[in-house]
């Protein structure tokens, strides 16, 4: 199965801001002039992470899987973020293939049209999309995404005479206290753990097909140079979950008439529990599950199916494009993906109102769900998360997880600058300290300065940065060239670019764009 890996570096990440609001000028081939202004934004997937970021780990991660980065992947940027993006791969990652997405391009469905219009990959391979600011505990996330859509694409069951067509990649991000009940988003943000946005959250419904009917026409194929090296992670007796209902819990919870008080329903269709109950072990719902926006997509969905009358205005994969193959996958014969392009087209978009007897889904989604002891398996696109996967990134280097097989060797590779294993901290090449305080659980960038009595926990310092004497940082994010004077107190705070922080300045739950007063 041939597999091209297509990175999606989007948008800046505007709930980033101020962290992707200044020029990444570092990063270009010759420093600019005095007279010269730099206006484009720094991508969410190029800021700091452990001396490095994220587009270079999910680069290595491609590379430690077995994808091929100069014949086998692309990155596709949007066109506010091109010249930064362009200069980053040009200088860290040469030969890595690189394209401009057209103005006219409004998400990641959208992505996919342009990967063939373009001809940017050949139309019979795979596609492994990933988001640029994902950050995964090991390549063997990769591996198992693309395992699991290998063995779904090639299964043959007698109940669904079906194949699968496409494949997420979940992580499980549930945690309980000592009683065991479910931990709620707002106290997972004060243990610092990771926290969903309420659109994060989802009823998620899957089920797995029996072993008994499990049928794969094939086991993985040797390892190439083209394709990742796959281990056992799924075997006939370990077949692929079957996503079978997919909706926010947001717009479940949400009424029509706010004066009635019903309580919010999520309606599960009949036809999912007969599915489950004719062809599948059982139906598993669940609140606990992440879409990571990384999905292994078939042909017959990237290369013909998103050019259909259903389909084509829509520009959102995770939004739009899969929660509707997913309603729609129930609706059509089981041997439909079978058929040639032409007439599937016509079919999946005019299902016949006949329904199979019995009823048999041919279950188009699949999964891949990360354990849940997978604590860095995130995308960097809010300020928490920023801060959580430079502290886990700084831990899992001094600390590699046991999670992915021996032969591989880690994402995270050694730390440039001072570690400090004991209070999980880097300081950054040039970057001296003070006498007395303590920095814990933080990364310090490059040639910064801190004073003596200093206290920083939980915090990200970038570059060229001056701390004075007796500040203190608590989960704060401290951008390049900043000031902060004597005596500061900052808890929960975001620092733009070249801000000079007044002596004395308390400030809580703040982003700070001037100097204080």
């Amino acid at each position: 199965m041939d597999v091209t890996a297509v990175i999606l570096c989007g948008s800046p990440g505007e709930r980033m801001h101020p962290l992707t609001g200044s020029s990444l000028d570092d990063f270009s081939d010759s420093t600019p002039s005095q007279d010269q202004s730099i206006d484009d934004v720094v991508p969410k997937c190029l800021l700091p992470v452990a001396a490095t970021t994220p587009l270079s780990l999910l680069l290595k991660a491609l590379e430690i899987a077995g994808i091929d980065l100069k014949e086998n992947t692309l990155v596709l940027s949007a066109v506010e973020i091109s010249p930064n993006l362009r200069s980053y791969l040009a200088k860290k990652h040469p030969g890595v293939p690189f394209a401009e997405l057209p103005v006219t391009s409004n998400g990641s469905a959208d992505a996919l049209r342009f990967c063939k219009t373009s001809a940017r990959v050949p139309p019979h391979h795979h596609i492994m999309l990933l988001p640029s600011d994902l950050i995964l505990e090991s390549a063997s996330s990769l591996i198992g995404l693309y395992t699991t859509h290998l063995n779904a694409f090639n299964e043959i069951s007698p109940c669904t005479q079906s194949c699968g067509g496409l494949t997420m990649l979940l992580a499980d991000v549930g945690m309980e206290d000592e009683q065991d009940k479910p931990v709620k988003e707002s106290k997972k943000a004060k243990q610092n753990k990771l926290v969903r946005e309420d659109e994060e959250i989802e009823f998620i419904g899957y089920s797995t097909p029996s072993s008994s009917i499990y049928n794969p026409t094939s086991l993985p194929p040797p390892p190439t140079s083209s394709t990742p090296t796959p281990p056992s992670l799924h075997t006939p007796s370990n077949p692929p979950n079957r996503i079978l209902l997919k909706k926010q819990k947001a717009a479940v919870e949400e009424t029509e008439d706010q004066d009635t008080g019903e309580t919010p329903k999520l309606i599960i269709p009949k036809s999912l529990i007969r599915a489950s109950s004719t062809c599948l072990t059982s139906f598993n719902l669940r609140t606990d599950l992440l879409d990571l926006h990384c999905y292994m997509i078939a042909p017959r969905i990237w290369s013909n199916l998103l050019f259909c009358q259903s389909f084509e205005n829509k520009h959102s994969m995770q939004d739009q494009i899969i929660p509707l193959i997913i309603d729609k996958q129930l609706l059509h014969y089981p041997a439909l993906f079978k058929m040639p392009p032409a007439e599937f087209l016509e079919a999946f978009t005019s299902p016949s109102t006949t329904p199979p007897t019995p009823p048999s889904p041919i279950c188009l989604v699949n999964a891949h769900i990360l354990p849940r002891n997978s604590t860095l398996s995130m995308r960097v696109c809010t300020v928490a998360n920023y801060l959580l996967a430079c502290r886990e990134s700084v831990s899992h280097s001094i600390r590699p997880p046991k999670l992915h097989p021996a032969s591989l060797p880690s994402t995270f590779g050694r730390l440039e600058g001072t570690v400090h294993a004991k209070d999980n901290s880097l300081l950054g090449e040039g970057t001296t300290k003070g006498s007395g305080g303590a920095v814990k659980n933080s990364t310090i960038g490059a040639n910064v300065s801190i004073g003596s009595k200093c206290k920083i926990n939980n915090c990200v310092v970038m570059d060229d940065v001056v701390i004075k004497d007796g500040c203190t940082l608590q989960n704060s994010i401290i951008c390049k060239k900043v000031t902060v004077e004597q005596n500061c107190n900052l808890n929960n705070c975001q620092v733009a670019s070249a801000v000079v922080v007044a002596q004395k300045s308390k400030l809580t739950d703040e982003v700070v764009y001037a100097a204080e007063k």
